[in-house]
């Protein structure tokens, strides 16, 4: 039987140009941290971790020193180019840049800053800040800049030697004045702009920035969710409601941010659309109060929510909740329901709670819970615990973490995409992947864009062989190559956030076909090899096998496939059995008189008994017999039967004479199953008193048996017939003397005298004679004389007398 893989699935010509350029080393390198002396005098330099290595280790040369918000910058290949705590801006050598101090953030801002390459400008660098507490002094915390608001410096990385300088005409440029401590910037959909977001202070309104090529081109204003405004008094003096983070998914579907309140449910979420900037769907979480930290994970479907709060005459106890939300649902209450504390809250005095939150290049959430390690949400897009918070997952090697981490464009953050080569599994993002495919073969193409549903697609796959087949206008595709040789594919996708044409060659070369034979027949205890007509590179059998050949003894359908190059093919074959059921009988017995005819249960192509026989039956009698046969396809088979036979030995006796008024018992024996007499008996003995043939058939297991004997009857008397010469020697011969008799008479006294007439014996029984003793003393040799007297049965009366001669 014969067939061929006739569909191919190419996860081709995936447009790469959006999200492949965040999978990149931007944020391979992380400072953070540091010791500060109440007022904000700096103590000891704060903590810092790389990425280019696995896992993430520490490092232990950062310069800055700072309590909260950080940012810093890598290049794509993960070469640190600046950090900065939102003040100052230190270059790859841990300096201070030159123009690169007081900038218009703040050590105590919870984001106090982030970087993000000018579009457009492969040397220039935004950096953007905002001050703590909306500018709002505060004891103990003074803001550095006092004006409350968003500001930017760009870098030139060309100045400087290529370590970088802060342009002096753009320092602490002002954006919007008074702001919370919130800052997150996520891609444009178009792959190339930035958004930057941020929120105000005292109000509902979200502040969003559009920064292309030509700066920061549009700002837009929008009013929703709660008012960012100091709700209680008692939390911690002014401007305390401006604290807590903002961050965008890092497809750039969703925002969060964390309101830093003693008495509300301060964590809000909404729907960001990174096309148009438009801010929707606002939806207010449970998380309860002091929250501060949010991100979500990497495939955008987890929230993470801290509640920190260490105490200081504000708080009774410490807060330390490390919140997971599902966020894949729409419905608010959907969402809340999946709420979960991922971690082992610890409040006791002295306790390190979790604060700030920040997704890693490895696709993990780095916690910081001021300490001198830094813990891990292992598997982030994983529901509830099964997410493995780690608490102690990086050593910073005695170095202070403070409880802020670096603020990144979460946009880095999207994983790699996967290349998945299966029809029923296609990926969101893909790139080309096949450059040789087979004639015949139905290849399927995959063009996914990543941005929304207005695009257009053209398809050209360079066969013009083919007619109209040669172009397509829909995302996913297919196309059958009319001939062998190289053809070139093009894919051009043009819509609002994209606009881009991928080329690439592909060579079609001849089918790949080879036979495994014709579907066949075997005997059941034989087996057969499998091969094919076609070397190939990789072989898979339908049994698991990868061997070239194989040896089968099942039925059924076995199917080879077999990759050559890029091709790849099959064939198949059925296996049948063939069995010969073969009897001849079972065991079985027969009369001994008796034959049988054995015979095959089915015809033959040939027969072989081991009586030399080659018909389908032979006649039999007892013992064993062997049948072989064979059939068309020279299958054999052979059976035996044992026949044993049944006999019975039994004897009633020999012909005999019986007087007339005499009878005797014949008995047939005790194992026959039945019995029958010629007089009609059906007992196992009958009593005999009449001359005849007496004729017994004995019947044991279905076979019969016969025997007979024949009786003459005579008339009987008392006949005395003493021998005269007698010798009492015991020899066994003539040894003792007495009357015989024939028939049932009885005697009435038996006498022996001497010559001189003396009694010597005497006897009334017919049984006992005279042993020629008397009294135990054996008699001379000579005459002596006898006489009797016996009563037969009829009555009469019978004497004898004579001599008899004793000899030794």
């Amino acid at each position: 039987m014969k067939g061929w893989l006739t569909i191919k699935l190419l996860l081709g010509l995936i447009i790469f140009t959006i999200f492949s350029l965040f999978a990149q080393k931007e944020a391979n390198n992380w400072y953070f941290g540091g010791q500060l002396a109440p007022g904000g005098f700096p103590l000891a330099p704060g903590a810092g971790m790389t990425f280019s290595t696995t896992p993430p280790t520490a490092l232990t040369d950062g310069a800055q020193i700072t309590f909260e918000g950080v940012a810093t910058i890598s290049d794509t290949a993960g070469n640190l180019l600046f950090y900065t705590d939102g003040r100052i801006v230190y270059n790859a050598m841990h300096d201070t840049m030159p123009n690169g101090d007081s900038l218009q953030g703040s050590f105590s801002s919870t984001q106090s800053g982030v970087a993000m390459k000018y579009p457009g400008r492969d040397s220039l660098y935004f950096v953007f800040t905002v001050d703590a507490q909306a500018g709002l002094t505060q004891p103990g915390f003074p803001a550095s800049g006092g004006h409350g608001g968003l500001s930017y410096s760009i870098v030139d990385m060309r100045l400087d030697g290529g370590l970088g300088d802060v342009v002096d005409s753009t320092k602490n440029t002002s954006l919007i004045t008074p702001t919370t401590e919130k800052l997150t910037s996520v891609r444009h959909c178009n792959g190339i702009d930035f958004w930057l977001i941020t929120h105000g202070w005292e109000d509902d309104s979200f502040y969003v920035f559009l920064i292309t090529e030509n700066g920061i081109e549009d700002t837009l204003y929008q009013k929703i969710g709660m008012v960012h405004e100091d709700h209680d008094s008692a939390s911690g003096g002014e401007g305390v409601g401006t604290i807590g983070y903002l961050k965008a998914s890092p497809d750039g579907s969703k925002l969060a941010l964390a309101i830093y309140d003693s008495i509300h449910n301060s964590v809000e979420m909404f729907d960001f659309d990174n096309q148009t900037g438009n801010i929707s769907n606002n939806k207010l979480l449970d998380a309860g109060n002091w929250s501060y930290g949010v991100s979500f994970s990497a495939d955008n479907s987890k929230l993470y929510v801290t509640r920190y709060g260490i105490p200081n005459g504000l708080f009774l106890t410490p807060i330390d909740e490390l919140i997971q939300y599902d966020v894949t649902s729409d419905d608010i209450n959907t969402i809340i329901a999946t709420k979960t504390i991922v971690n082992v809250p610890n409040t006791n005095f002295g306790s390190t709670p979790v604060a700030a939150l920040q997704n890693g290049p490895n696709g993990k959430i780095y916690v910081n819970h001021a300490s001198t390690f830094l813990g891990a949400i292992n598997n982030p897009s994983l529901l509830g615990t099964w997410c493995d918070y780690e608490k102690d997952a990086v050593n910073l090697l005695g170095k202070p973490s403070g409880v802020g981490l670096p603020n990144f464009v979460e946009s880095f953050f999207i994983p790699d995409p996967d290349f998945i080569q299966t029809a029923e599994n296609m990926p969101s993002k893909s790139s080309i992947m096949t450059t040789q495919e087979c004639l015949g073969d139905t290849i399927y193409f995959l063009g996914l864009d990543n941005t929304n549903d207005s695009v257009t697609y053209r398809w050209n796959f360079g066969d013009p062989g083919s007619g109209m087949s040669n172009a397509d206008t829909v995302e996913i595709t297919k196309h059958l190559y009319s001939d062998t040789g190289n053809f070139t594919i093009t894919f051009i996708v043009e819509g609002p956030c994209v606009s881009d044409t991928v080329v690439k060659d592909i060579y079609i070369q001849p089918a790949l076909e080879f036979s495994i034979g014709n579907d066949t027949t075997i005997c059941d205890y034989d087996s057969i090899q499998l091969s094919s007509s076609f070397s190939g590179d990789k072989y898979l059998w339908s049994n698991g096998d990868t061997n070239a050949i194989i040896t089968v003894q099942d039925s059924g359908e076995y199917i080879l496939q077999i990759t050559y190059q890029s091709c790849m093919a099959s064939d198949s074959m059925n296996l049948n059995l063939q069995s010969i059921n073969l009897f001849i009988g079972n065991d079985t017995a027969i009369c001994v008189y008796d034959s049988m005819v054995i015979e095959a249960n089915h015809t033959f192509s040939s027969y072989n008994w081991s009586t030399g026989d080659t018909t389908p039956s032979i006649y039999t009698q007892f013992g064993n017999y062997t049948l072989s046969v064979k059939d068309s396809l020279n299958c054999f088979a052979d059976d035996s039967i044992f026949i044993s036979s049944i006999n019975h030995n039994f004897d009633i006796g020999l012909d005999t004479f019986i007087c007339n008024i005499d009878s005797i018992t014949l008995d047939a024996g005790s194992i026959g199953d039945s019995y029958l007499w010629s007089d009609g008996s059906m007992a196992r003995q009958i009593i005999a008193s009449d001359s005849g043939n007496y004729i017994v058939t004995v019947s044991l297991m279905g076979c019969d048996f016969y025997d007979s004997i024949r009786i003459s009857l005579i008339d009987c008397e008392l006949i005395v017939t003493p021998n005269t010469i007698f010798t009492p020697n015991n020899d066994g011969l003539n040894d003792v003397f007495l009357p015989i008799f024939e028939g049932n008479g009885s005697l009435d006294y038996f006498k022996i005298f001497d010559r001189w007439g003396n009694l010597v014996f005497e006897s009334n029984d017919r049984n006992v004679g005279w042993n020629g003793e008397q009294s135990g003393i054996p008699k001379d040799i000579g005459v002596y004389l006898y006489e009797l007297e016996a009563t037969s049965q009829n009555g009469e009366k019978i004497n004898k007398h004579g001599n008899l001669i004793l000899a030794r």
